[in-house]
């Protein structure tokens, strides 16, 4: 953990895997209190959100060609969870800061492009 209490990557994606069926995650009051769920490597390309009682998808966000994906929500009371696709995630605890040796860094030559996309549905 940083001295400003935030964690490390390594910290968030140990913390993360111990939970995880990686077919149905349980979204429950207690999921997020060691913080994010950060998935490096990202083994999905679509998380959908559907309600237990009568099983029904109602919003589903699709993805592909992202390294990284976080899950996160601010606190138990927060009326929301995120879901985000990464290219890039926070430095390693140790990290030498240099941004060109940042993991998930993207270099592209000048006048190259990168595109990336993702789509949300809501039912």
């Amino acid at each position: 953990m940083h001295g400003d209490g935030t964690k490390t990557v390594d910290e968030l994606i140990k913390n993360s895997v111990s939970k995880i069926d990686f077919k149905n995650i349980d979204i429950d009051e207690n999921i997020f209190d060691n913080d994010a769920l950060i998935f490096n490597p990202n083994p999905f390309s679509k998380v959908t959100f559907v309600h237990v009682p009568s099983q029904k998808e109602y919003l589903s966000v699709t993805f592909k060609n992202y390294p990284y994906l976080g899950i996160w929500s601010s606190n138990k009371d927060a009326p929301f969870v995120c879901i985000e696709p990464w290219h890039g995630i926070t430095d390693h605890k140790g990290h030498n800061k240099n941004l060109s040796q940042k993991e998930g860094i993207l270099k592209l030559l000048p006048n190259e492009i990168f595109n990336c996309e993702f789509m949300i549905e809501v039912d």
